[in-house]
């Protein structure tokens, strides 16, 4: 047990130490330092023009993308009347999580205008930040499942069938034949 203690003596004390230089850990020697998150008062950037013209990109990114992915969910929706594909089922879902995403650029817009500094409350911040990663994680999941329907169609050809299940709205890969 005294061994054990003494090595922990000897790590603190090398952690305690940067780069062998003599110099403290200030954050080990003042405890007090940062302790709570009201006392942690860092500028991200000093330049508010940078800021501002980084909230207008993101404005006139959601406006752009706010209409195209309108458009393309309002064209596939009266395309997919005609012709049910896979590639257009997942088309319009990653049109949907795109839409989704850019309702959140003004949040990040004034966030970023104001020095990231969040007005708008502690539960709206956890929303857009879990409605930001769960779009860009869906968006990634259908690119790539459209990716390898793309393959199964080119690769296999015509060995490959999509089964639709039209009681659940479910779609089903199934290769008739495995090469």
């Amino acid at each position: 047990m005294h061994l054990g203690n003494a090595f922990l003596s000897e790590m603190g004390e090398i952690f305690n130490h940067s780069s062998g230089n003599g110099k403290f850990n200030r954050s080990v020697t003042d405890p007090d330092r940062f302790s709570s998150l009201e006392d942690i008062d860092v500028t991200a950037d000093g330049s508010p023009v940078l800021r501002i013209l980084i909230s207008i990109v993101y404005s006139v990114v959601c406006a752009v993308g706010l209409v195209g992915n309108l458009l393309v969910i309002f064209l596939m929706k009266i395309r997919q009347g005609r012709k049910k594909s896979t590639i257009n089922f997942f088309v319009l879902n990653l049109a949907v999580t795109d839409f989704q995403f850019v309702l959140t650029l003004p949040f990040w817009a004034v966030d970023t205008a104001l020095d990231f500094s969040w007005p708008f409350g502690h539960a709206m911040c956890k929303i857009i930040l879990s409605v930001t990663v769960m779009n860009m994680y869906a968006s990634v999941f259908f690119l790539t499942a459209m990716s390898i329907t793309r393959y199964c169609d080119r690769g296999y050809g015509t060995n490959i069938h999509i089964l639709h299940r039209e009681k659940r709205g479910r779609r089903k890969a199934v290769p008739s034949e495995v090469p």
